[in-house]
Formats: C-alpha cells, structure tokens, sequence
C-alpha cells in the first residue's frame, strides 16, 4: 500500500507550500479520486507518489519502501505506473512496442519475457493491431491507451492517472475510464485519478479534495455529492447528473443520492 505522513512540499520559488501536512492511505486495489482547483496541489501529490519529487518534509512510503530512502536496484515504476495529461511528453520511441518495452529495457528483463510482457500490454488497451506504428501517428486517446500500457509493463501495484483524460473528448475519455477501471479490476490494481472533473468521481471507491494543498475532505462519492453547498468553495460543482438527482431529491422525488447512471435514474423515477 502507499503510506503518505506529514506530507509537505514547497517549491523553491513558492510563498506557500504546495502540499502542506498531508496524511493519507492507499489500499491496495482501491480507486482514489483526487480533486481541487487548479493549484490545489493535485499534480505534486501525484509526482510525490510517484517519486519525482523528494518530500520537503514528512514521509512517502510505496509498498513498505521510503521514496526518500530507495535501496540499491530499487526500481520506482515497479511499484507506481504514471500516465500524464499529455502522452506526447511521455513518448520516446518511433514505434508503440518499442515505447511500452522502453521501461524493460531499463530492467534488463530478457528478449523472450520482454516480448511477452509487450504483447499482454499491447492486448490489455486494445493497440495489438498497431503495435508496429509510429506512436506519433495514432489519436489522442490511442496515445493516452499507449501511455497506460508503458505504465503496466513493469506489472506495478498502483497506477496513477495525472489528469490523463483533460485533452480528450468525452467520447473518448468516457471510453478510457472505462478500461481503467476494467483493468484495475482486473490486475487488482491500486488506481490514483488526479481529475479537476466531477464526473470521473461517481465510479472511484473514494474522493480526496485538495485546497491549498490540504485535504478538505476525504470520503466515499456519494458523501461528497450530499455535501454540494461545500463544493463552490473548492471550486467545485456536481457533475450534471448529480446535480439533476440533488434537484429532484430537493423537489421531493424519492431518488437516492448515489445514482451512477441515466439509466438508473430513470429506474428509480419509473419503477
């Protein structure tokens, strides 16, 4: 599990830290979203997490191990896959297999087990049949694909996604969460979303909101949806079809508050 405590971050230049006393668990297996207003700290918690930053003060421990104090061969993204806002920063090779064994490599792993682990990457996002393009050549929500599979090679227990979907259509990026969460069920894995977008919510197990890089609250989706008055001071608002359910449940329609579909809303209205 990663073990967060005491957490502060302060950038050189900055006039406040970025994170800022944060105490937090990850259970193995479990969906986090985190939320917060541009600044709020979500992106450094995420690099904190994932390595790229040291802690100012406090303590980051992934799978037992202090981010600050890595033993001799330690490999970070054994244990943390990251996937960011924009794929193009992530990509180094002219073709997708070349890009997802890239992490390999850097392992030493074997040409065979290598090969094989490119080859359940490439099925589990569903870019088999381009595994021989240019990853420069394929949509923004194949790169974002390519991106995920890269951070799956070395078989990590957690997978964070820093606003991984905010270039995307909502088509695709519908459809990407979708996989995510298929796949985290799948591989059993720990998924951190960093999202400033309330509708990526309804599905994690639970919501962390960040302001001024403190958490503000911590809890399941629905806990937060009842609490919508506290929402603009985050700068926040529900998603659409929570802010529908809150409206009929205040216009005295009994509807319950943790509706996840259209489709179940209408259930719910239309017995």
């Amino acid at each position: 599990m990663i073990s967060i405590r005491q957490l502060v971050y302060k950038y050189k230049d900055g006039a406040r830290p970025a994170i800022n006393g944060v105490d937090l668990d990850i259970a193995d297996g479990a969906t986090l979203a985190v939320l917060g207003a541009n600044g709020s700290g979500k992106s450094t918690l995420a690099r904190l997490i994932g390595g790229l930053l040291p802690p100012t003060e406090g303590s980051v421990l992934v799978d037992g191990v202090d981010t600050m104090h890595r033993p001799a061969g330690w490999a970070m993204h054994r244990h943390v896959g990251m996937v960011f806002q924009n794929p193009l920063n992530q990509i180094v090779s002219t073709a997708v297999e070349n890009e997802v064994a890239f992490g390999l490599e850097n392992l030493r792993m074997g040409s065979f087990a290598m090969q094989q682990r490119v080859d359940q990457c490439l099925d589990l996002v569903g870019l088999t049949h381009l595994r021989a393009a240019n990853p420069h050549d394929l949509s923004a929500g194949e790169q974002q694909r390519l991106g995920i599979a890269s951070a799956l090679a070395a078989s990590p227990s957690h997978l964070i996604l820093d606003e991984a979907t905010a270039l995307l259509d909502d088509q695709t990026r519908t459809e990407l969460m979708a996989r995510v969460h298929t796949l985290a069920q799948r591989l059993k894995l720990a998924v951190l979303i960093i999202t400033h977008r309330m509708d990526e919510v309804p599905d994690a197990d639970r919501v962390l909101v960040l302001s001024r890089g403190s958490v503000v609250f911590d809890d399941t989706p629905t806990s937060l949806f009842r609490q919508a008055d506290k929402l603009s001071a985050w700068n926040l608002s529900l998603p659409p079809l929570q802010a529908l359910t809150v409206s009929l449940r205040d216009a005295g329609f009994d509807v319950p508050i943790s509706i996840g579909s259209p489709a179940e809303l209408a259930g719910a209205l239309w017995p």
